[in-house]
């Protein structure tokens, strides 16, 4: 389980999350949904530890983030909103460091490897250099390092972005798939289309505030709450 206690940020006397507590249950997927500003990326940032001079506390499967971060970090994958990479290993290499990181065993990792460079097409590129790789193939790479060690806590922030419409799908399937097995997942995006179609909770976002709420699948009732939101 994850849990946030009383959570706020602030950005000098800018308070970009207001105080916020949620239990979140394993296997939860959950959608962070918002427009740009909102405090989407401020959160999930404090959630992966990039962030940790935040008020309050954030305690998963019994870890907390501050006092015993190294083993939180264990647990979670993170996905920036940018692509984090090492441009001067090619995607091959790059993957092994992360799972040297994560002490995944060898032949665990090769298999992983192996399927996700196919599930997202990169046979072509992936013992090139990521210097030459186009900003939708640093996504996929930065996703697939992220998934590598199966973390117990996923957190993306819009991935959609870059991508091309069949690796879209590709993510999605896998995203759902991973969250068959236990994996729980926050995911950010203000693509309402792509959003309507994934995840059973939403936490709709604005200016720092957060609601959480049961994910309907009704892309007409998600419009309306979101903009009722956006109103408050």
């Amino acid at each position: 389980m994850l849990e946030l206690i009383d959570l706020e940020y602030f950005y000098g006397n800018f308070k970009a999350i207001e105080s916020f507590s949620a239990k979140i249950s394993v296997g939860d997927f959950i959608i962070l949904l918002g427009p740009n500003g909102a405090g989407k990326t401020t959160l999930l940032k404090s959630l992966a530890g990039v962030y940790d001079d935040y008020n309050g506390k954030i305690i998963l499967n019994n870890t907390n983030m501050v006092s015993d971060s190294i083993n939180y970090k264990k647990q979670i994958g993170f996905v920036a909103d940018e692509p984090m990479v090492i441009e001067y290993l090619s995607g091959r290499q790059f993957l092994n460091f992360i799972a040297d990181m994560y002490e995944v065993p060898e032949n665990k990792r090769k298999k992983l490897i192996n399927y996700y460079i196919k599930a997202f097409n990169l046979d072509d590129c992936i013992d090139n250099l990521i210097v030459s790789y186009s900003h939708g193939n640093r996504q996929k790479i930065s996703l697939i390092a992220a998934f590598i060690h199966e973390p117990k806590l996923l957190l993306i922030d819009e991935p959609f972005i870059g991508l091309d419409p069949l690796a879209i799908n590709t993510l999605m399937e896998v995203l759902v798939k991973l969250n068959e097995s236990g994996t729980t997942i926050i995911l950010s995006s203000h693509i309402l289309s792509i959003v309507d179609k994934i995840g059973n909770k939403i936490i709709f976002v604005n200016k720092g505030k957060f609601k959480l709420e049961h994910h309907t699948h009704d892309y007409k009732k998600i419009e309306k709450k979101y903009e009722e939101y956006l109103n408050v």
